[in-house]
Order: structure tokens, then C-alpha cells, then sequence
């Protein structure tokens, strides 16, 4: 937590960029994350959209202080609606500024998708899992 705590998003997105130009002869690239990785994905379908071709993000807290700028790469979220540190009212928030997202809430807590956590919900881990899959279907190939 405490890298985290640190950690500027820009930087954190020069250094994705900088992955990526590792992986990029392979063809498009597409990012998913988790907790903060989901508002670096996020951050990433906004800031560095011609760098990834689809992103996304599961309950990322910080994604509601984003709304003012608009995804451009293709982006979706997951949220868990009993998430005791994401209120429904921010996800409200980014489902009304991002109309061109698609915003998906599980009747989970955060952290759903770990199954390493007793918060783990396998049936809507299943389920953003296979959205996630489609989305890449889609937009990556």
C-alpha cells in the first residue's frame, strides 16, 4: 500500500508505455486491473488510448475522480455493489459521465475476482470474466 500510496499515475503510465513497447510487435494490446490497476486501466483508456486497444478494470476507487475526462480506447468496469470503499453513488457518477463505457455491478464486495480473498464471489467473477473476455473478443481480436 504504501508504493501504491507513492506511486503518480502518470508515471505508472510511462511505465506501462514502456511494457508495451516490448509487446507491441505482437499485435494490439489491451490491459486489465484490479483494485488500482482498475483506475490505472482507466487512466490508461484515457490518457494513453493509442497505446492500448481496449482496457478493463475492476473496482478501481479512484476511477469516480476521472469523470471529467472521457475514455477513449474502449473501457469497461466492474464494481461490486456491497464494496465498502466504493459507494454506488460514485459508480452512478461514472456511469452518467461515461455513457461510452460499459459499467457492470455484481452483487459482490470489493475484490470479488481474487479467489485468494473471503470476499470472492465466484459467480460474478465468472461472469466479468467472460465480459472481459468478449470485450478483448471485440476490440483486440
Amino acid at each position: 500500500r504504501a508504493l501504491r500510496d507513492a506511486a503518480r499515475l502518470e508515471q505508472v503510465l510511462l511505465d506501462l508505455k514502456a511494457a508495451i513497447d516490448c509487446t507491441a510487435s505482437a499485435g494490439k494490446v489491451g490491459i486489465v486491473g484490479y483494485c488500482f490497476g482498475g483506475s490505472v486501466t482507466a487512466a490508461a483508456c484515457i490518457q494513453a488510448a493509442d497505446v492500448f486497444s481496449a482496457g478493463s478494470g475492476y473496482y478501481g476507487s479512484n476511477v469516480v475522480n476521472m469523470v471529467g475526462q472521457q475514455p477513449i480506447a474502449p473501457l469497461q468496469l466492474h464494481f461490486g455493489e456491497l464494496d465498502q470503499g466504493i459507494p454506488m453513488t460514485d459508480v452512478q457518477k461514472i456511469t452518467e459521465a461515461w455513457t461510452n463505457t460499459d459499467v457492470y455491478v455484481y452483487q459482490a464486495e470489493h475484490g470479488f475476482h481474487c479467489d485468494q480473498r473471503a470476499s470472492f464471489h465466484a459467480a460474478s467473477a465468472g461472469i466479468a470474466q467472460a465480459r472481459t473476455f468478449r470485450h478483448f473478443a471485440q476490440h483486440i481480436g
